[in-house]
């Protein structure tokens, strides 16, 4: 059980440091969206949504995700996250 716990923290770590490399639009006023299935092995745990727009040079950052991972019908794990940033000059203001 600690296994898959382990493994589910990897994969919420690693979409997060994959998404810090994926650059949002550089046009003003244009929304951008990343919607992800996350996977434990073949299974579907849950989903994690990005969203990036722009306005006045800066760029605000809203993600979402929701992950569960149940054995036999029982709720083994589970992680709910939301977060805000705020950007200026390729520079975090605001979280």
């Amino acid at each position: 059980m600690r296994h898959k716990f382990v493994g589910l923290l990897t994969i919420g770590l690693l979409s997060l440091a994959f998404m810090s490399s994926v650059p949002a639009q550089d046009r003003a006023g244009q929304v951008a969206n990343w919607d992800f299935d996350v996977y434990l092995n073949d299974k579907k745990v849950g989903k994690h949504l990005f969203t990036v727009s722009e306005a006045g040079g800066v760029k605000h950052v809203q993600s979402e995700a929701n992950f569960k991972y149940k054995i036999l019908f029982i709720p083994a794990y589970r992680y709910e996250h939301s977060a805000a940033e705020r950007w200026t000059d390729n520079c975090r203001n605001a979280l």
